[in-house]
């Protein structure tokens, strides 16, 4: 008796346990990007709820844009989703689900049609998978024909013609039968899927049509048929050895992927060992075969490939690339080998590293900044301490301010690299930064020549801004200790960075979208804010420095005077080169 207990319970915890969520059990998987704080999420979280709730089958993995910045960059720009958050992926479909749009409610009814389609064919596995990219997946499509037969042409120009007006996600490859080789492959094929051979031939995934009228809109059907999910070829089996390519790209890079895109049909024809590298995480290795094929600054581009002993960099050179690949059919060839020294910092170090130093020092000699502390010195020569105490309080006062815009350069590298992922307006964020950089080297030459003229520059620290900073300096160097006093410096710094940005933030913003633009990784791009910022505090230590060997408050203030106009020009020339920078990264990079 007990033991008939023990088993009904055994069978029951059994029969307890949730399926594993598949493809194969008709679970159909979602992927939901949001953005934390965002109105427009908050408003759609009690319909995805609602989906999860209404369709028992579902899954929804949420993704907060905030945490997964690189997957929603590389998933947005696989689907060719245009838009930002709140955004749905499923299978091959895409789902913008602002609800400020007006057919809002249409595209969650389209949403809630397209999920019981994807039950009805079985189930649909999740878009990303261990982090990286389960979908969109291409109908793959293969042509067998002869490229010289004008009937076979025309009937397959009007094939692909039609696929790509039907289907989204579509990879079509042609084989020339007329070729020995690609004859040979198309009889593999047809035994590979145990098809009786004919020719020419269509494959849709595994099953072939022959080429002909009569059989057109059965292609066309077949094909629709895998359009929410996608289908690949059958394995294609090559003789002779592989053929070995080397190729670098930028994943968010849309030239590169359709290069991409084409390397991964040129597999489909020839027996090629493709190693893929990201630009991003391996420009030493790149570097590297760059100084092995001794390829110049002006042959270099937004990808590399190497084959043998050739090198390829533009997209119009595909066509090129397939000859050279076709040399080696048949005998195969080992991949190249990069040099033992490569230079990867080379980009950074000379032009990047050269416009932040040169940007920090221009900010540091900014009018702003230098008269901030010339007015700081004034009200310490006031006070009745020793120079050396006016010092420590003068050093925690520039510490306290070279961290104060650390923060504000840390917050605008954030939202350049929060713009570049979400909405529309990432593709034009160089642009905008450059345009900007323009606009401001012109207004500090119209500077320069207004003080020449000794008018008033356009570019200044508004009045009302100029009374606060002074109170805050005046509160500060009130008869105190030297300690509170030196407390009281540093606080004040913070207050006095905010308000000096209104100003020096001309010079800061483009900097920091040429600092974005060549540094993928973060921490690179902190290295170059801590440099910036050790070259804006310079002059401010200098002045200090100046004061307590004996120079007045008032020597300062000339030398400076003396001086504004040079240092007008230098900053204009600075943003004139960041600007044309920026506008080259948005326009041809």
């Amino acid at each position: 008796m007990k033991k008939g207990i023990l088993a009904i319970f055994l069978l029951l915890a059994i029969l307890s346990i949730p399926p594993a969520i598949s493809e194969e059990d008709g679970s159909v998987c979602m992927a939901y990007f949001y953005v934390h704080g965002c109105h427009e999420c908050e408003v759609v979280e009690p319909y995805i709820d609602s989906l999860e709730k209404n369709f028992s089958f579902l899954r929804i993995e949420r993704y907060a844009v905030d945490d997964n910045y690189d997957l929603f960059e590389d998933i947005r720009k696989a689907y060719s989703a245009h838009y930002g958050v709140p955004i749905a992926f499923i299978g091959n479909e895409w789902y913008y689900l602002s609800p400020e749009e007006e057919d809002f409610h249409e595209k969650m009814e389209e949403l809630k049609s397209s999920i019981m389609e994807f039950k009805k064919l079985g189930g649909v596995d999740c878009p990303v998978i261990d982090g990286a990219l389960n979908f969109p997946k291409p109908v793959c499509v293969l042509e067998f024909y002869n490229f010289t037969n004008e009937n076979e042409t025309s009937f397959v120009q009007k094939l692909e013609n039609a696929l790509n007006e039907n289907i989204s996600y579509v990879q079509i490859t042609s084989f020339d039968v007329s070729e020995e080789t690609n004859k040979t492959i198309s009889r593999n094929l047809f035994n590979t899927t145990h098809q009786e051979f004919f020719s020419p031939s269509i494959f849709v995934g595994e099953k072939a049509f022959l080429a002909d009228e009569n059989n057109f809109n059965k292609i066309v059907m077949e094909a629709k048929n895998y359009s929410k999910t996608g289908v690949s070829s059958p394995e294609i089996i090559y003789e002779g050895k592989k053929i070995c390519i080397v190729f670098f790209y930028n994943p968010v890079c849309g030239e590169c992927r359709r290069v991409k895109e084409k390397i991964d049909t040129l597999k489909l024809k020839y027996p090629l060992d493709v190693e893929e590298y990201n630009v991003m995480t391996n420009n030493q290795l790149l570097f590297q075969y760059y100084n092995a094929f001794n390829i110049s600054k002006n042959e270099r581009s937004s990808f590399a490939i190497f084959i043998g002993n050739k090198y390829f960099y533009k997209e119009e050179q595909i066509s090129a690339l397939e000859k050279e690949i076709k040399k080696y059919v048949g005998v195969g060839l080992a991949c190249p080998e990069p040099s033992k020294e490569g230079n990867a910092e080379e980009i950074l170090k000379g032009f990047t590293l050269l416009a932040v130093l040169a940007g920090g020092l221009a900010d540091g000699i900014n009018p702003c900044a230098f008269a901030t502390l010339v007015f700081f010195i004034a009200y310490l020569e006031r006070m009745k301490h020793s120079r050396r105490a006016l010092l420590s309080i003068g050093i925690s006062f520039s510490i306290a301010v070279f961290l104060g815009y650390l923060l504000i350069g840390l917050g605008i590298l954030e939202f350049y690299y929060t713009m570049e992922g979400i909405g529309v307006l990432s593709a034009y964020i160089y642009l905008f930064a450059g345009i900007f950089a323009l606009v401001l080297a012109a207004l500090n030459m119209v500077d320069y020549f207004r003080i020449e003229k000794e008018e008033k520059t356009i570019l200044q620290l508004p009045k009302f801004l100029k009374k606060r900073r002074g109170r805050v300096i005046k509160i500060l160097t009130e008869r105190k200790g030297i300690l509170l006093l030196s407390f009281l410096a540093f606080a004040a710094g913070f207050a006095i960075a905010l308000l000096e940005f209104v100003c020096t933030g001309q010079i800061l913003f483009p900097i920091m979208a040429v600092i974005k633009s060549a540094s993928p990784l973060k921490i690179t791009a902190f290295a170059y804010l801590i440099a910036y910022n050790i070259m804006f505090i310079i002059p401010l230590l200098l002045i200090l420095l100046f004061f307590y060997i004996g120079y007045s408050s008032e020597a300062i203030g000339e030398m400076q005077k003396r001086r504004h106009g040079l240092v007008k020009i230098f900053t204009s020339l600075v943003l004139l080169i960041a600007g044309i920078y920026m506008l080259y990264i948005a326009l041809f990079a």
